[in-house]
């Protein structure tokens, strides 16, 4: 049935077989509606192009039905995937989403919350910079509810939607090991780089695998990472697998392994947190340690209108598993190969 402005609230109740109060109930998101009743309402909503009118409800409640998105770096890599997702979990209740970028500095993302704060969101979905400590304190009691994402622990204090890496870093590392590499190089970007870094070293020590000091390069800012990358593959002895995040990094190692007259993984592999389609058409194609972003966003999404609901069954934390995917640009170590 093509899609109609003149779709009313009746036709929705006629094409699913419920009344127009259930209707109602399902698109103002009740929680008492029964999951396989608010499955065949919004069928019927997508179906018939249903667009509620909001207005009416949005003043008896006070809401703006709005989502603010701040992103500590909008420049990175997943950040599409993390806009299509939450634009899944949003569009059905009508919310139109306001995207912030804090741009990798402190102050900028402060002045991003605020210039949210003031347009009067219902909520906030953040994936901070800045470290969360100092994030958990800038959300104040009585404001919008605030969920984060894409963090790697629950916060005590903010609903948090948390990626676990450990597994898959594990798998990894074992994965190199069993490819005859010994030593682990590492650089990443931001506050997210340091417990990275935290959860690898116990990993690689039970392993008996290494993660020297001059191998550690944590870097302040994305454009640091040409030239760190090209140091180490100055090196003596140079390092023969390297392991970066965020996923926005490869590019600039590409370039310094291409200029270094280098090749993966003949002269060295490389692994990347974070997976996106090019990850797997570059040539040779992108080891990676990545979770589904689409569906980590919608995930979070979802908690947060349970939270603008008030809704007391509500997570506080929900869980996403990241995997190791070995492609082409991890190989033997160089003194291995034939």
């Amino acid at each position: 049935m093509a899609k109609s402005k003149s779709v009313t609230i009746a036709d929705v109740a006629r094409l699913a077989e419920v009344s127009m109060g259930t209707v109602s109930r399902v698109v103002n998101r009740d929680p008492t509606v029964r999951p396989v009743t608010r499955k065949a309402v919004m069928a019927a909503v997508d179906r018939l192009g249903y667009r509620p009118n909001f207005n009416a409800r949005n003043l008896r409640l006070r809401q703006t039905q709005t989502i603010g998105l701040l992103m500590g770096n909008l420049t990175q890599a997943l950040v599409p995937l993390a806009i299509r997702g939450i634009e899944r979990a949003l569009r059905p209740h009508g919310y139109a989403l306001i995207i912030s970028d804090g741009a990798s500095d402190e102050d900028v993302e402060q002045e991003a919350l605020s210039t949210l704060l003031d347009r009067r969101v219902d909520g906030i979905l953040w994936m901070p910079h800045i470290r969360r400590s100092a994030a958990e304190a800038r959300v104040t009691p009585g404001a919008p509810p605030v969920v984060f994402f894409g963090q790697a622990s629950p916060s005590e204090s903010v609903p948090t939607a948390m990626v676990e890496e450990s597994a898959a870093l594990e798998e990894m590392a074992r994965d190199l090991l069993a490819l005859g590499h010994t030593e682990l190089s590492y650089i990443g970007v931001g506050p997210a780089a340091h417990g990275r870094l935290r959860r690898l070293h116990p990993i690689l020590n039970e392993l008996g695998m290494a993660c020297p000091p001059n191998r550690q390069l944590l870097l302040s800012r994305d454009e640091d990472t040409y030239e760190a990358v090209a140091r180490l593959l100055h090196a003596d002895p140079r390092p023969t697998a390297l392991l970066f995040g965020p996923h926005g990094l490869v590019p600039s190692a590409l370039r310094a392994i291409r200029d270094a007259g280098l090749q993966l993984p003949r002269d060295l592999s490389l692994v990347a947190f974070g997976e996106t389609d090019w990850a797997e058409v570059l040539n040779p194609s992108l080891s990676v340690i990545g979770v589904d972003y689409l569906t980590h966003a919608q995930d979070a999404a979802g908690m947060l209108l349970r939270h603008i609901d008030g809704d007391d069954d509500a997570p506080r934390v929900i869980r996403h598993r990241s995997e190791y995917i070995r492609r082409e640009s991890a190989g033997p170590a160089p003194a291995l190969q034939a």
